[in-house]
C-alpha cells in the first residue's frame, strides 16, 4: 500500500514539473527578438509561415521627444493564437494589455493572444529619445494552435526601419516672376514649398528696396513639402514706375524672402517719354521746386503728378519765360512721381523723386 501511495506521489509531481515546464514560457520569453523561437533560438519548430508588421510612425518620420503608439500584427492563417519578442535600439517601450517590459527597451506577450481574421494585435507606447535619427524594432513572432506542445508551433523574425522626420525648415521661395504688367498693377509668381508647416506668402513691393506696401498672395496658407505655384495682385500702381518687389513666406519655423527684383509699369499709349525731346527738367530728385525747359514754345502746357498709388493732383506753376517754368513741389512728401505733361495736346511723362 505504502509503495502505491509513493508511486501516486511520484506521478503527480511529475506532472506537475512537467506541466510547469510544457507551460513555462506561454507568457514569452525575453532575447529572442533577433535570434527567434526556432530549433536555432532553442525553443520552438515549425516552419516560418507567419509574418508580422509595425505600424504607427508618421510616414514623414519620428519626432525627437514625441510618444506614438505602435502597433505590432502577427498574421498566420492557421493558427489560433500568438506571442512575441520585441526590442528597439533606441527610445523607450511602455507596455500595453497583455505585455511585459524588460528593462525599457523590450517587450513580450505575457499570455498567447487569440487571432481574429487570422491576425493578433498588441499596441503600445515608443517615446523617441531626444537624439537618434534611425530606430530599428526586432520582433520575434510565433503563431500557436495552443495545444500545449511546440512542434505545431510556426514562428519567424523580422526587423523593421523608420527614420527621424527631417529637421523642420522654414518655407523655400523660388522663380519669382512679374506679369500681366499693366499702367496701374501686375501679378506676381512664385513656387513656395512650405516644408511641411502651413505658411502664409505676401508680396512686398514699393519704388524703393524699402518696399511700403503689401498684397496677398494665395494659396493661403500654402502646405506640404513640394513647391506650390503660388501669386498675387498688385493694383493701384503709377504708370510708368519703376517698382521694386519681392515675395516674403513666412511659417512657425521661419521667414524667407526672396531676392529684390523689379519692373516698370506701362505708361498709356497717348503718353509718350521726354526722351528723344528737347525738354529738360531738373533737379532730380526736387526739394521745394522742379525746373521745365523746352527749347520749342508750346501755347498749351499742362502739368499733372502721379503719386505711387495712382492719385493725381494739379501743380502750381510759375512761367519764367517762354518754354521754361518753375513747378512747386515743396507740399510733396518724400517718395516717387511722375510728371504727366501735356503739351499742344500730347502728352509727355518723367519720373522724379522728392
Amino acid at each position: 500500500m505504502k509503495s502505491k501511495k509513493l508511486q501516486f506521489i511520484y506521478v503527480l509531481c511529475f506532472c506537475t514539473v512537467a506541466a510547469f515546464l510544457f507551460s513555462s514560457n506561454s507568457g514569452g520569453i525575453t532575447g529572442k527578438s533577433q535570434s527567434g523561437c526556432g530549433p536555432a533560438g532553442g525553443c520552438h519548430n515549425g516552419s516560418q509561415n507567419t509574418t508580422m508588421t509595425v505600424t504607427g510612425i508618421p510616414g514623414a518620420g519620428f519626432v525627437a521627444g514625441t510618444t506614438y503608439p505602435l502597433t505590432l500584427t502577427i498574421t498566420n492563417a492557421s493558427k489560433i493564437r500568438a506571442g512575441f519578442n520585441l526590442t528597439v535600439d533606441i527610445g523607450t517601450l511602455a507596455a500595453g494589455a497583455g505585455m511585459a517590459l524588460n528593462g525599457t527597451q523590450e517587450l513580450r506577450h505575457t499570455t498567447p493572444k487569440a487571432a481574429a481574421a487570422n491576425n493578433t494585435t498588441w499596441t503600445f507606447d515608443w517615446t523617441a529619445p531626444a537624439a537618434g535619427s534611425t530606430l530599428n524594432v526586432f520582433v520575434a513572432g510565433n503563431a500557436v494552435d495552443f495545444t500545449g506542445g511546440s512542434n505545431n508551433d510556426e514562428f519567424d523574425t523580422d526587423a523593421f526601419t523608420f527614420n527621424a522626420a527631417a529637421a523642420a525648415l522654414s518655407p523655400t521661395v523660388t522663380s519669382v516672376t512679374a506679369t500681366s504688367i499693366t499702367t496701374s498693377g501686375a501679378t506676381v509668381n512664385a513656387q513656395i514649398n512650405a516644408n511641411n508647416s502651413n505658411t502664409g506668402a505676401i508680396i512686398e513691393y514699393g519704388t524703393t528696396v524699402s518696399y511700403g506696401s503689401t498684397a496677398n498672395m494665395t494659396p493661403n496658407p500654402v502646405t506640404g513639402n513640394t513647391a506650390v505655384a503660388a501669386t498675387g495682385n498688385i493694383t493701384g500702381l503709377n504708370a510708368g514706375t519703376l517698382y521694386h518687389y519681392r515675395v516674403k513666406a513666412t511659417n512657425a519655423n521661419g521667414i524667407t524672402s526672396s531676392a529684390d527684383a523689379t519692373f516698370t509699369t506701362l505708361v498709356p499709349a497717348n503718353i509718350n517719354s521726354i526722351e528723344k525731346t528737347g525738354i529738360e527738367l531738373f533737379p532730380n530728385p526736387v526739394a521745394d521746386f522742379l525746373f521745365y525747359k523746352n527749347k520749342e514754345s508750346q501755347s498749351d502746357v499742362r502739368f499733372v503728378i502721379m503719386g505711387v498709388n495712382g492719385t493725381t493732383q494739379a501743380v502750381n506753376i510759375e512761367k519764367l519765360a517762354n518754354g521754361h517754368y518753375k513747378l512747386q513741389t515743396t507740399a510733396l512728401a518724400a517718395g516717387n512721381y511722375v510728371l504727366v505733361m501735356e503739351l499742344d495736346g500730347k502728352k509727355y511723362y518723367h519720373h522724379f523723386a522728392k
